[in-house]
């Protein structure tokens, strides 16, 4: 079987190196197509997948080449004899190019992203085979579409699904907490908190968070409670709830409980200069494989985030959870997906024992009057959670072993 990955970002290296190590470990020939048509320039360009971030996998080499339009990766696909390409989720961009490689007889196989691979659901049954974590993502995912009125084949899609696991979560086994924090200068004994902050660069609500939360000048603060007739403005206004003073309570929060302060970010979401300023370490994506983020989570003892999915990742790797609520109103917590999330399986962020999640005004109390000792974790919760929501052990070779059956 000779099987090829679409990087379309550097980051999806995070997500397919433990599967593509299980291909290389079984004998396979493995290439790796890179999407250079992706901007160089913008927000998003820090997640080029230039050739030279190729990681370096356990089991042997990869063949990593770069391609700029679709008959290029097609043409590479004919002449490598391609028998299967792996993609993270499917997207409707990708229609034209499946077509033209299943007429070279090349199979499609699709991993599901977390909770983005659920905004096009109605595309699970156009891969050969789309790997899950879990049924109750499937459930979630079917829900949507019935909820959204989505034409879709049930019985394909059905038929096209299989239940793998979490592969990114293999890496765990190439991660040793001594060897982290010494790598970044933190003492054995030390307690860390990991901190994901408010995600500025990706919201659609700028005035929320621009304005009511991100500004904590006290004379927009007044305006906002002399002009604004909503009430959980005026709330935020009055109470000084602003990203300034939650990042700064955190840190209260940390010095009282004698822990360090990691603040893990992406490069589309600069850490804000007043934050960046008390923490203990600031990180970026730093690698993939293995995953910055992952060697967070190894040595943390809470993560502290806003709605992140990096939930998934902190919990089998038994880390409390506390995750921040924005209001109501929050224009990206009103798309059709989340809001299904919020009413239905709002336990993937509360989940009793391992997650809480939380308004602003309760983190903000938490941090006034909680300890670290507070935020104790269930092992019998964690099994339930990752039963549910993450899967099976060994799921990078279950994940080759459903890309074996295809070919």
């Amino acid at each position: 079987m000779r099987i090829a990955f679409l990087i379309n970002r550097n980051i999806f290296y995070k997500y397919f190196s433990t599967i593509i190590d299980e291909a290389l470990k079984r004998g396979y020939p493995v290439f790796c197509f890179h999407d250079y048509s992706q901007p160089r320039k913008g927000k998003k360009a820090y997640q080029f997948p230039a050739l030279n971030q190729t990681p370096r996998f356990k089991h042997g080499l990869v063949s990593a080449v770069s391609f700029k339009t679709e008959e290029e990766l097609v043409k590479f696909a004919s002449q490598k004899k391609i028998d299967v390409i792996v993609s993270l989720h499917f997207t409707s961009s990708y229609q034209g190019l499946r077509k033209a490689l299943q007429a070279k007889g090349i199979r499609w196989v699709a991993l599901q992203n977390g909770l983005d691979s659920i905004g096009h659901a109605e595309l699970f049954s156009q891969p050969d085979k789309y790997l899950f974590y879990t049924k109750p993502w499937l459930d979630f995912a079917l829900q949507y579409l019935e909820n959204e009125k989505k034409i879709f084949d049930k019985k394909e899609t059905l038929n096209k699904i299989a239940f793998c696991g979490f592969s990114e979560l293999d890496q765990v086994g190439l991660l040793n907490p001594y060897t982290i924090k010494k790598e970044w200068g933190i003492g054995e004994a030390k307690k860390v908190v990991v901190f994901l902050p408010f995600p500025f660069g990706a919201t659609d609500d700028r005035f929320w968070s621009k304005i009511v939360y991100g500004l904590s000048n006290p004379l927009v603060r007044v305006l906002l409670v002399m002009f604004s007739f909503k009430k959980y403005i005026i709330r935020a206004a009055l109470k000084n709830e602003n990203d300034k003073a939650f990042c700064l309570a955190l840190k209260k929060f940390c010095l009282r409980n004698n822990c360090y302060l990691l603040v893990k970010s992406r490069k589309k979401d600069i850490v804000k200069s007043y934050l960046a300023k008390i923490a203990d370490k600031v990180l970026y994506d730093e690698g993939f494989y293995p995953a910055t983020i992952l060697k967070c989570f190894t040595i943390a003892d809470l993560c502290v985030n806003f709605l992140s999915t990096a939930v998934l990742e902190s919990i089998p790797l038994s880390v409390p959870n506390l995750s921040v609520l924005p209001p109501p109103n929050y224009k990206n917590i009103n798309n059709p997906v989340w809001k299904l999330l919020l009413s239905k399986y709002r336990d993937i962020f509360d989940f009793k024992g391992v997650s809480k999640l939380v308004s602003l005004s309760e983190a903000f109390k938490f941090f006034k009057e909680k300890n670290l000792n507070d935020f104790t974790f269930d092992i019998i919760a964690q099994k339930e959670y990752v039963k549910k929501y993450i899967g099976s052990n060994e799921p990078s070779e279950k994940a080759v072993d459903e890309i074996e059956k295809i070919v």
